[in-house]
């Protein structure tokens, strides 16, 4: 019960009645709350994430065949909404999703051409990710380095660690092992 209700009421009776007002409308407020979560998100990424995450799970339980097929229906469901989308916030949502569904895939030549047309629309801090992880694969340590040295110079990035990683390894890989610990 919120302390105005409490400071209002006469009777311990009242005092019950407003206490379940005020506990079902916090409720209310939470589940409110929730939906409007849930219902902010494009319908899309609910979609593609679905078998992006399912593709994962499996990757890591060892079922790579099964976790094949669930990345391309993410690829599928991303390249559908990359042609159909208005908005470019949703187009680059796709286009991570994508290609974060290639990189599993090790298909980096494609990662390459959908990260550069998500380019096209902005600098977002996930595809400057993916880029230097599909340059590192490919082997590209140079294009790598500077992708991701672009990327933990960014605000509000969150694979910091990961990025760290790869900078690391680029820096062994190139012999400059002081650099690298």
């Amino acid at each position: 019960m919120c302390e105005r209700c409490f400071a209002e009421t006469d009777t311990i009776e009242y005092r019950f009645n407003v206490q379940r007002f005020c506990g079902d409308f916090r409720v209310k407020k939470k589940v409110l709350n929730f939906a409007f979560l849930i219902f902010s998100f494009p319908i899309f990424s609910l979609d593609a994430m679905g078998p992006y995450n399912t593709g994962r799970s499996m990757d890591r339980n060892g079922r790579k065949e099964e976790a094949k097929v669930q990345y391309n229906k993410a690829i599928q469901v991303c390249l559908e909404e990359i042609e159909t989308a208005k908005n470019d916030d949703r187009k680059l949502d796709a286009y991570s999703i994508c290609t974060w569904s290639l990189i599993n895939l090790g298909q980096y030549a494609e990662v390459l051409k959908y990260s550069n047309d998500a380019l096209k629309i902005r600098r977002d801090h996930r595809i400057i990710e993916v880029l230097g992880e599909a340059y590192f694969y490919l082997g590209k340590y140079g294009r790598a380095l500077a992708h991701f040295q672009e990327y933990v110079n960014m605000q509000g990035v969150y694979r910091l660690g990961i990025a760290y990683f790869f900078i690391g390894e680029i820096y062994a890989q190139q012999g400059k092992h002081s650099k690298a610990e």
